[in-house]
């Protein structure tokens, strides 16, 4: 898994000065645009205090979303140039650290399993963990699963974002070979894994959305097919 993990944090390390750039623009607005789409739907309570863990943050497409409604986002990511950029990101918009910022890390390395680094509160009780276009870029996805749903406080939510069974390949070669355990998931696979991470599937919402833009970056070709997936915790 470390082999694995290491492939992902040096392709993303080679792509992150890029990947806000206007090759991945079309894949960028779509989440963004169908994120904001989903606020209500999400089922958490705006109007109070919201604390937010964006789990493989990258950039922080998401969070610069979330940014306007959440009182503290906190983003976590194993690539270093992916974490400056969401920092510059929140620099720039005079979001201060205790409000928006990223760290350089793990929480689903089986061979540390309780980072020491990530046990302060800030990193526990979150009311919404979001994971984006991460999932098949992890060695397990259903122990991902589990490790961030630990990380939800009771109420709160886990949000999947994520390629359907229908992406196929995805064309992912060149930059990112190598970096995929799964091309993409079906809804009972998606369902199944929220239930092994110990969260309530009676409250399970899946919406899987029309066929996106196609998206041509570093060599690579695909049409974005995605789903959102959501389920509380009880």
């Amino acid at each position: 898994m470390a082999a694995f993990a290491e492939k992902n944090r040096i392709a993303f390390n080679n792509v992150a000065a890029d990947y806000h750039g206007p090759e991945m623009e079309p894949l960028l607005t779509f989440l963004a645009e169908n994120l904001k789409k989903r606020m209500e739907w999400l089922g958490i309570n705006w109007n109070a205090d919201v604390k937010v863990l964006d789990y493989a943050c990258g950039g922080g497409v998401m969070s610069r979303v979330l940014a306007p409604y959440a009182s503290k986002l906190v983003g976590i990511d194993i690539s270093e140039n992916m974490i400056t950029e969401y920092n510059n990101f929140a620099t720039v918009q005079n979001l201060p650290p205790h409000i928006m910022h990223a760290y350089h890390g793990t929480l689903i390395d089986p061979a540390d399993p309780h980072p020491l680094h990530f046990s302060s509160p800030e990193f526990t009780d979150f009311d919404l963990v979001v994971v984006s276009m991460a999932l098949h870029h992890f060695a397990d996805p259903a122990y991902s699963l589990q490790k961030l749903a630990e990380r939800v406080k009771p109420g709160g939510v886990l949000l999947v974002v994520d390629n359907t069974d229908k992406a196929g390949g995805l064309a992912h070669k060149h930059a990112m070979e190598g970096t995929i355990s799964k091309s993409g998931f079906t809804r009972e696979e998606t369902k199944e894994m929220f239930e092994q991470a110990g969260l309530e599937v009676e409250l399970f919402g899946y919406e899987e959305l029309e066929e996106g833009p196609r998206v041509a970056f570093k060599g690579s070709s695909w049409v974005v097919r995605i789903f959102f997936a959501k389920c509380k915790k009880a």
